[in-house]
């Protein structure tokens, strides 16, 4: 059985929508999980998630034991992103909130990669018609023959004929 022409690419894509969309479908439990989706805002820590930033960061720590008490107060994981969403802005936000511009930015990713196989597909249709190469209609019929090169230029058609292979 022959699958359809693009069965593989249309495969592909769709486990590509699955696996982003079972990404946002699940909800971290702990403090650790919940600080990997908060960025660390102190100039010193360079940008990082406030799981990773070190112990001696102060803005750090603070945030840190305001997840542990927003977790103590049964908070859900939704509920302290929004929590530091609207008190320090969201630049704090690891991944982007799935609203306005940043539904784009999960999809991002993938337009970036069709827009660069879109050259590579347009280059592989051109080359694939390049096999021959334009003879005129007669010299292809005689080459296709078996009676020896299509030759237009008699002198050349007898020079190849005493030429020793």
């Amino acid at each position: 059985m022959t699958r359809p022409k693009y069965f593989y690419s249309f495969a592909l894509l769709f486990v590509m929508l699955v696996s982003t969309a079972s990404l946002h479908a699940q909800k971290p439990a702990t403090m650790r999980e919940v600080a990997k989706l908060l960025i660390c805002p102190c100039p010193d820590c360079g940008k990082q998630a406030l799981d990773q930033c070190p112990d001696g960061c102060a803005d750090g720590k603070k945030h840190r034991d305001e997840i542990v008490a927003l977790m103590g107060e049964n908070k859900t994981q939704d509920e302290i992103l929004t929590f530091f969403s609207t008190t320090y802005g969201a630049h704090m936000l690891g991944i982007p909130p799935n609203e306005g511009l940043g539904k784009l930015a999960s999809w991002v990713p993938y337009g970036v990669v069709a827009l660069a196989l879109l050259p590579v597909f347009f280059f592989s249709r051109a080359r694939r018609g390049r096999g021959q190469m334009a003879q005129p209609a007669g010299a292809r019929a005689r080459g296709a023959k078996g009676k020896g090169p299509a030759v237009e230029d008699p002198r050349l058609a007898a020079a190849l004929k005493e030429f020793d292979y």
